[in-house]
């Protein structure tokens, strides 16, 4: 906000506003708009500085994501001279705005002198950086084209066998642990222990992060599915199903029917990002964060702000190496990172004394501390009796987002780490081909003993680099065919509403109570949810308006919410109100449990039967 042309201009345009209007007279309709035009200007400001606080990108993706799914399981305590400041902030703008317009000059202006603060109020809105970043983010999700090639370039897992042999997998997801910390002219021996494995490992230096890729579920969700994290418009419409892309086939499910047991074990709350539904969605046999090993592993109050520290985590993962290696059965097993979470990281017991250069930047002392208990890790595999049945993989969640070495990274040539050792047949090799983390699946394969695509991924050491440009190209033609992967259910058969838990029953899937559900002619839904609401989401009330003409609509919730809709709405607890358009929508009392045949629900929406 306050580093670009439009930040500054529009904070200056604020706070010329802000000085005319303390001199100006306002009829009461023209204080109302101008209150409401600053109101909109400091929330606009407020997110913005926020989240480009976080992602060092103003409003991206990944703010985008966090605020729809929730922050269930967040470290808000390191933030928390954040919150205070921004909450401080917000007053102080409220007062001074409130302030200024409702000041009465003596003497009334002219129409031209009340108009300038009105002009620079209004430009201070539209030169502001959230309304450019919201305008992308919206010009991205709905640029499609009439005739879609996405199917053109994606390709659902067809997995071939390479070798009789098959490898088990250890893939460490690093988190923020991008390759430019490896650049020895911005960080001289930074990385020394990550540097060493260069020299048996097959390692890629052109990793890009695409949209849809820059947080960790969408770092993961690209390098296990081969796709873009992509998001229904609405507000939470994923954390209301059972499943998290379901409509997908991801790395997970290809090896989990080759007879693999995968497991993942992370410090962080598996709530956070829908990293645990994620991978008990696709195939994922064993799926364990800081709820279920902070007890298991006894750590009592040995906890960063985000979870359980690396030193302990990964001493787990390879206990749980050993354990899985003495079984006949083949395995994956994953694990992701903590200690480098922005803005500063958390350095593990292990490492205190270990600091880098001089020790004043806290985010360089984690990386380094990272860099110890990673390649201590894999060195314990490598020199285990099992390494040669074992590939490794490291490879970083995503790019660092603003932290204390953020301008220092900005001077570099940002790009993903990715690395894969074959443990049985170390060797180095550079690979300089361009690619991003949707390659990461499909590029793993060969080195396990198979091959094949995975969703929009090739084999960087096979692929095409015109095919590549073109999916790095078009990726943003591509929403709405990737949002097809949520997988909403469609009217079939019975539908049963049960209230006491909280579940409707659905074409075989589990949706949440309360749920607003999309009925489009062909009987296809979309479920719109509240939960995590804050109040920038819309209500039930926005979203039926936002309902295409020519779709249907039913809403269960609560009697008491129902009426704020629809006045007529009865009293109880549970009501349904359903129909073409609210204007036309009917509303009736439900009991805790009850059943639409499909001929039943078409009526309750009004559909012709």
């Amino acid at each position: 906000m306050f580093d670009s042309v439009l930040g500054i201009l529009s904070i200056f345009l604020f706070a010329l506003f802000a000085v005319l209007a303390y001199f100006s007279y306002f009829k009461p309709v023209l204080r109302a708009f101008v209150i409401a035009a600053g109101l909109l200007w400091i929330a606009l400001t407020i997110t913005h500085v926020s989240s480009d606080y976080f992602t060092g990108n103003g409003i991206d993706e990944a703010a985008i994501y966090h605020l729809w799914y929730g922050f269930e399981g967040a470290g808000f305590l390191e933030y928390f001279k954040l919150i205070l400041s921004g909450g401080i902030a917000l007053l102080l703008l409220l007062l001074t705005l409130l302030w200024v317009t409702g000041r009465i000059s003596k003497t009334q202006l002219d129409g031209r002198k009340v108009a300038a603060p009105c002009v620079l109020l209004l430009g201070s809105v539209i030169l502001n950086p959230a309304v450019h970043d919201i305008k992308e983010l919206m010009s991205a999700q709905w640029m499609q084209s009439e005739q879609s090639d996405f199917y053109s370039y994606y390709q659902s897992p067809e997995i071939t066998s390479l070798k009789s042999k098959k490898k088990n997998i250890v893939f460490i997801y690093a988190e923020s642990l991008e390759r430019t910390y490896l650049d020895e002219s911005l960080f001289p021996g930074l990385l020394n222990g990550i540097k060493s494995l260069e020299s048996k490992s097959t390692y890629f230096t052109d990793i890009k992060q695409l949209r849809g890729t820059g947080w960790t579920i969408g770092g993961i969700t690209a390098s296990q599915c081969g796709i873009p994290l992509i998001t229904p418009s609405h507000v939470n419409s994923m954390s209301g199903l059972e499943g998290f892309l379901s409509g997908t086939t991801c790395f997970g499910d290809v090896m989990s029917s080759m007879g693999y047991q995968l497991s993942f074990v992370g410090g962080a709350n598996l709530n956070f990002g829908g990293k645990g539904k994620f991978f008990k969605t696709h195939g994922f046999n064993n799926v364990e964060g800081r709820i279920e090993l902070k007890d298991k592993l006894k750590v009592g109050g040995y906890l960063s702000w985000w979870g359980l520290y690396d030193d302990v985590v990964l001493n787990y993962a390879y206990e749980q190496f050993e354990e899985l290696s003495r079984q006949d059965q083949p395995f994956g097993l994953f694990t992701l990172t903590l200690d480098t979470h922005h803005p500063k990281g958390h350095p593990s017991r292990r490492c205190k004394g270990l600091n880098y250069q001089d020790g004043e930047n806290a985010i360089l002392n984690s990386v380094k501390c990272s860099d110890f208990l990673i390649s201590e890790f894999i060195g314990k595999i490598e020199n285990s009796e099992y390494a040669k049945d074992t590939i490794v993989v490291l490879a970083s969640d995503h790019l660092a987002m603003r932290n204390t070495a953020f301008d220092q990274l900005k001077k570099g040539n940002r790009r993903d780490l990715f690395m894969i050792l074959d443990l049985e047949n170390p060797q180095s090799k550079q690979v300089d081909v361009m690619g991003s983390t949707l390659d990461i699946g499909a590029t793993v394969l060969p080195f396990m003993g198979y091959e094949g695509a995975i969703g929009l991924g090739r084999d960087l050491l096979k692929s095409d680099p015109q095919l590549t440009q073109d999916v790095h190209k078009k990726l943003k033609s591509w929403d709405i065919d990737i949002l097809k992967f949520w997988e909403f259910p469609r009217v079939k058969g019975d539908t049963h509403i049960n209230w006491e838990e909280k579940r409707i029953l659905l074409g075989g899937q589990q949706i949440k109570l309360p749920a607003l559900l999309e009925i489009k002619p062909n009987l296809t839904t979309v479920a719109r949810f509240q939960f995590n609401r804050s109040l920038y989401h819309k209500t039930f009330s926005d979203d039926i308006d936002d309902i295409p003409p020519e779709s249907y609509f039913v809403l269960f919730e609560s009697c008491e919410n129902i009426a704020k809709i629809e006045p007529t709405a009865p009293e109880g607890e549970y009501c349904v109100l359903s129909g073409p358009s609210k204007s036309e929508a009917k509303v009736a009392a439900m009991n805790l449990t009850t059943t639409y045949s499909a001929r039943d629900f078409r009526e309750l929406v009004g559909m012709e039967l």
